[in-house]
């Protein structure tokens, strides 16, 4: 993903994000990446600063979502399936990450570097695989059967399954379509560590550090994709 498709949200009672300020904000951990994000999104939309509001670790989207209608923490974030369910059960979509980080590398596959020049062919493999599913995903003919195997592999009616379909597949598109990691969303994970003090006061390493973009390209040339 190249874009994090995750909503801010709120109790009912939170209409907006000067509510935010002195309320309780669940998230999945106190210095991971969604956090330093959330963060962000926080200082950009609302003027916000760390200190205008506590943290409280309760784990991932469903976790999160339970402990928001416990009302253990009073905002959160989450992603499909949960901010479309919130926003059904009457709880407030306050913002997005997407409007104020805009493109961000959110999911990425990681490899050992001895096992990269050990086992190249089958990584550039696995990379057309992927970069061909996703081209799959995205082909209207293939709807149908991308919903069925939504439904099979997580147990969720129909009506979930269409309405993640519509937002990730058809309206949000989170997924590049070769692959590729994007220079743009990748160097702002780094401003945002960079920002967090994770360098110690120095400037953030070149993304290039840490991606290998002959493998994507080399499956590219494999499938007669420019």
């Amino acid at each position: 993903m190249e874009k994090i498709p995750y909503d801010v949200v709120a109790r009912p009672e939170i209409k907006s994000g000067a509510d935010v300020k002195g309320k309780t904000v669940g998230v999945d951990s106190l210095t991971g990446g969604t956090t330093l994000m959330l963060r962000e999104v926080f200082e950009k939309a609302y003027k916000l600063n760390e200190k205008d509001y506590k943290l409280l670790v309760v784990g991932t989207s469903p976790q999160r979502y339970a402990a928001l209608k416990g009302g253990s923490v009073q905002v959160t974030f989450m992603g499909p399936p949960f901010n479309l369910r919130a926003r059904q059960d009457g709880f407030n979509k306050l913002t997005t990450f997407h409007e104020h980080l805009g493109p961000i590398q959110f999911v990425v596959q990681f490899a050992n570097d001895d096992y990269l020049r050990s086992n190249r062919a089958e990584v550039v493999k696995f990379l057309k695989g992927m970069a061909e599913a996703t081209r799959w995903l995205y082909d209207p003919k293939n709807k149908e059967e991308a919903l069925a195997i939504y439904m099979r592999v997580l147990k969720g009616p129909r009506e979930a399954a269409e309405a993640d379909y519509r937002y990730l597949i058809e309206e949000f598109k989170p997924f590049p379509v070769d692959g590729a990691i994007s220079k743009q969303s990748i160097e702002k994970i780094f401003d945002l560590r960079e920002k967090a003090g994770k360098y110690e006061g120095k400037k953030a390493p070149p993304y290039t550090n840490y991606v290998d973009a002959t493998l994507v390209e080399d499956a590219k040339k494999q499938l007669g994709w420019k």
